[in-house]
């Protein structure tokens, strides 16, 4: 199946990366899940190629196949036949999956290994809400096959509130859209300003983490997650 990834080195450590991975394959057209994730990981590889010499570490895109049709066959391959590389080198990953969704006004973020602060202040600074909930994320839904190698990770969301029109019941994906994973995830459901502003939470979350001189870990959330369960 296919697996494509590219990679942008970094001036200063370029051995270390941060994972930034989507998945190409959907669900019917599939606008939303993940048409616009695949945009959003173009455009993000596009603008930190130009500007590369800004970068300390290194960034490497990864768009999946087999998310859904394989339940994340490509990315637990990758795991896989890359397991000396990522242990040794990929400091952080970050899924982006059904962003630009229409109505999706809800913010939200969340990851595991104590980086739940990071990726809430990186939400509220690049889009100026104060009301962003951050949360861990344990499930290995959004191919975070990962977890094992040890490999923290972060995300940023955006839901469709409730009662909007557009929400669905029960519905796990595309912001929690009533059309997630069927005939109707079609053009118009996506919505270009939407995108824009999940982007500029996704682009300043990843610079902050190649640039920063300490890495964005708390671990201090994580013993108080282990003394809370």
């Amino acid at each position: 199946i296919p697996l494509t990834v590219a990679e942008i080195k970094g001036t200063k450590r370029s051995e270390k990366f941060m994972l930034i991975h989507g998945h190409m394959d959907s669900w019917y057209l599939g606008t939303t899940d993940n048409c616009t994730g695949n945009a959003a990981l173009l455009e993000l590889a596009r603008l930190f190629e130009k500007n590369k010499t800004k970068l300390k570490r290194s960034v490497r895109f990864a768009w999946w196949s087999g998310h859904s049709t394989g339940r994340y066959s490509s990315s637990t391959w990758y795991a896989d036949n890359n397991f000396h590389d990522l242990d040794k080198n990929c400091f952080l990953s970050m899924n982006i999956d059904s962003p630009g969704v229409l109505g999706a006004s809800e913010l939200g973020g969340g990851g595991l290994m104590g980086t739940m602060k990071t990726i809430r202040q990186a939400a509220e600074d690049a889009t100026g809400q104060t009301d962003i909930e951050s949360k861990a994320y344990y499930m290995r839904a959004g191919d975070q096959s990962f977890y094992g190698i040890g490999i923290p990770s972060i995300a940023v969301r955006a839901y469709i509130p409730e009662g909007s029109p557009h929400r669905g019941k029960w519905i796990g994906g595309s912001g929690g859209a009533w059309w997630w994973h069927s005939p109707q995830d079609t053009i118009d459901k996506g919505d270009k300003n939407n995108l824009l502003r999940d982007m500029k939470m996704e682009a300043l979350a990843i610079r902050r983490s190649l640039n920063s001189k300490i890495l964005p870990f708390d671990f201090a959330e994580v013993a108080d997650m282990y003394s809370n369960t």
